[in-house]
């Protein structure tokens, strides 16, 4: 649904399963989700101008678009965070964690720092915020904002940046 217009559009999908991590970019101009398509999981995006989606990849997630639309933030593998071009499909690493394994992330609004929910092996849940400017190839910049046994919701930032959202 257009809020402005208030016109809505119907997404017709390939599968069964279209309720299963639906991302919006920033701008509003892609939707991203994952579907079941004849018993395998693919990933698709869903221009604002079509109704059909076009799939991406089947072993990737998509968590959250930079500002640019046309790169999203995916993981591949449970420690690794990428950024993918959508129209070519190249990757390039934006962060990786070593022990636990990421459940969502989300980016800044200026797409200089990644907020991360993660699964750590003794069973904790741990939020961090990593800077990821490309500036800079080396080691990120990580930062723990909580830690907790009990429940994390994936964090969320704030529009203007200077908030993370989360349920604990």
């Amino acid at each position: 649904r257009n809020l402005i217009t208030g016109h809505e559009t119907k997404v017709l999908t390939q599968g069964t399963s279209l309720n299963f991590m639906q991302r919006l970019s920033p701008d509003g101009s892609i939707l991203a989700y994952r579907d079941k398509v004849s018993g395998r999981w693919s990933t698709f995006v869903l221009p604002a101008d079509s109704t059909m989606g076009r799939e991406v990849c089947d072993s990737c997630l998509i968590l959250d678009f930079f500002q640019d639309a046309d790169f999203a933030l995916v993981q591949n593998k449970p420690a690794e965070l990428k950024k993918m071009h959508l129209r070519n499909k190249e990757k390039s690493p934006v962060l990786t964690v070593e022990k636990g394994s990421i459940s969502d992330a989300s980016l800044s609004p200026n797409g200089e720092w990644v907020a991360y929910l993660i699964g750590e092996p003794d069973g904790r849940a741990a939020i961090w915020v990593a800077f990821i400017s490309e500036i800079k190839a080396s080691k990120n910049k990580k930062i723990l904002i909580i830690e907790d046994d009990r429940y994390l919701s994936p964090p969320e930032w704030s529009p203007n940046g200077r908030y993370l959202y989360f349920l604990s």
